[in-house]
């Protein structure tokens, strides 16, 4: 018997609501599995047994004994649970699961535009934010290339640091004596929408709205309050912390031309006695409501990286940040991951500084920037602390993104086999035009490395191989010799990464 769970009130990082049950052969492209997913934001609860008979598999979400009464005719209806069978390995789990988000889950997914480039103020600025710097900000983001300036923590009243001021969704005075209409103007006229960080659901001790309704937050009467992150979780259940929340917030979208939101979630939910699957629902309804009134705004699902990623919240989201750790090496292994059940259209993909906050790894502009064209491309870095060397490469692999982002996220995503654990290969597109990313994490064992092999085009077909950012003359191969004989690459060092476009000719 194996499993998982969660209990603080999202999917959390403890054991996934993501299960593969797959046969001994399974691999890149062969092998049996069922890929499973129960689409719930709130607490779960996974169980495998074996007995006689087989395996049994369950996905559920936990019902406290106090959370729920049904009075008689009433009924209640458990989460979906998602369910892929496939032959084909881990590709064949990508390419079921990837058709289905697209085609049944994501909020009208035929409609979207290109993904914009972000630029996010967080990891040049933390909270050390002004109108000023941000106007500087935004004018290098431009620069650069980027078409959506997000502005993370610290815009709102009181924010210095991480102890005050959630629930106070209105702009700092003191650093926007104008409110933020000045800025949004400022980073529009440079050609780029504005995105917004909120984290709607929680409340700081020290903030306006918990001195105003101490009781709105989820509490035990008569006892302490702990708090997480210096923070206290919002009882979504109750109508009025919801009619407050989301009028908090249609009132910023109403005021600004804000394109996005940034909506964050940092906090387990204590005490829960039973709230968790009224506190889930409630979300939902108060985000259904705030796309229903702002229908142009997109949301991405953020909860301390990915703690909160599910088909019931991209049902109602746009994007999401499979993890705080933008560190490119890193994120090799972390989209890969993520990439048996993601698409790259939803997956946030950014450009980290470098030292890395969180690894202290440092990485050239190359290798980070070509990493990061494989999902939802974005910047977190200052471009003002970069070199102009550097600021070339990272504008000049943007400009790639966007030549190829329609084919990257409306075509097929496929895993590379490579028997090298340091290796990581992805190919994404079509038959016709599709552009791959082979990218080494540590030093190769053997320099004589055994080729890549690419798959995914027709045998009969023949291509122009080019490389881009690379010396290396183009190509003229056929779909066969690609997938069966392969091409040699530079891949002996660690942080070496080849980009190649496949472009068919007949």
């Amino acid at each position: 018997r194996s499993g998982g769970a969660s209990h603080g009130g999202r999917p959390g990082f403890g054991g996934g609501n993501w299960l593969i049950l797959h046969s001994t052969d399974f691999s890149v492209d062969r092998g049996d599995a069922l890929a499973l997913h129960l689409a719930w934001s709130g607490d779960h609860d996974s169980v495998i047994e074996r007995d006689a008979d087989g395996a049994i598999v369950q996905l559920a979400a936990p019902v406290h004994a106090r959370a729920l009464t049904l009075a008689p005719g009433e009924a209640f209806t458990t989460p979906d649970a998602v369910l892929a069978i496939t032959k084909g390995g881990r590709n064949g789990v990508r390419h079921a699961l990837h058709t289905h988000l697209r085609a049944d889950v994501l909020p009208q997914r035929q409609d979207w535009p290109a993904r914009r480039v972000h630029l996010n103020s967080w990891e040049a600025l933390a909270f050390d934010l002004d109108a000023a710097q941000l106007v500087r900000l935004a004018a290098d983001a431009a620069a650069i290339g980027a078409e959506r300036f997000v502005i993370d923590d610290g815009w709102f009243t009181g924010r210095r640091d991480d102890t005050s001021s959630l629930g106070d969704w209105s702009a700092d005075p003191a650093r926007f004596p104008q409110g933020l209409a000045p800025v949004v103007a400022a980073v529009e006229a440079l050609g780029m929408d504005v995105g917004l960080w909120v984290e709607p659901e929680m409340v700081s001790p020290d903030s306006a709205l918990y001195r105003a309704h101490p009781d709105w937050c989820l509490h035990r009467p008569d006892a302490d309050r702990p708090t997480q992150r210096h923070q206290l979780v919002l009882d979504l259940a109750r109508a009025e912390v919801s009619a407050h929340v989301f009028a908090a917030l249609s009132a910023l979208l109403t005021a600004h031309r804000i394109a996005y939101l940034k909506w964050d979630h940092n906090r387990d939910l204590f005490p829960n006695d039973g709230a968790g699957r009224a506190q889930a629902h409630a979300l939902y309804t108060l985000i259904d409501r705030l796309r229903a009134a702002h229908p142009a705004v997109e949301i991405e699902s953020c909860a301390s990286g990915g703690g909160r990623i599910d088909y019931a919240m991209l049902g109602r989201c746009h994007r999401v940040w499979p993890s705080d750790n933008n560190d490119a090496i890193d994120r090799l292994r972390i989209n890969q991951a993520w990439s048996l059940f993601l698409p790259p259209e939803v997956m946030g993909n950014h450009v980290g500084p470098s030292p890395n906050p969180i690894t202290g790894r440092v990485l050239p502009m190359a290798f980070r920037a070509k990493v990061a064209m494989f999902g939802h491309m974005g910047v977190e870095a200052d471009p003002a602390a970069m070199s102009a060397a550097e600021r070339e490469t990272l504008a000049a692999h943007i400009a790639l993104y966007k030549a190829w982002r329609t084919r990257l996220h409306n075509g097929r995503t496929t895993e590379i086999a490579s028997a090298d654990p340091a290796v990581f290969a992805t190919m994404m597109g079509s038959v016709d035009a599709a552009l791959a990313l082979v990218a080494r994490s540590d030093f190769a064992g053997d320099y004589n490395a055994a080729p890549v092999r690419f798959p995914m085009l027709e045998d009969a077909a023949r291509y122009t191989v080019s490389f881009p950012f690379s010396n290396r003359a183009a190509l003229t191969l056929s779909g066969a010799a690609l997938a069966q004989a392969g091409l040699m690459l530079p891949l002996a060092r660690p942080a070496t990464a080849v980009l190649l476009a496949f472009e068919r000719i007949d």
